[in-house]
């Protein structure tokens, strides 16, 4: 990375510290894929489209409902106590 760190990110300004608050993930390669991995969860399963009115898990037929997202913490709750 180039002297200041942030591979170049910061604006203008100098503002690495805006820019290093706003990239939370940055520091760790998990973290970013726990943030993605959330986000794909919420967006196929939680997440009616208005264009489908459903989810996109709903229209592949991997769902049969809108999922809430208890729903997706007591299935990661039970396939963590599966693991185990």
């Amino acid at each position: 990375m180039p002297a200041g760190g942030l591979g170049g990110l910061e604006n203008g300004d100098g503002d690495a510290s805006r820019i290093r608050r706003v990239q939370p993930y940055r520091k760790k390669v998990e973290n970013h894929e726990a943030a993605v991995a959330r986000h794909f969860v919420w967006y196929n399963f939680v997440r009616a489209h208005q264009t489908l009115r459903m989810t996109p898990a709903m229209e592949a037929g991997l769902a049969d409902k809108v999922c809430s997202v208890v729903d997706i913490v007591r299935l990661l709750d039970a396939v963590e106590k599966e693991a185990a």
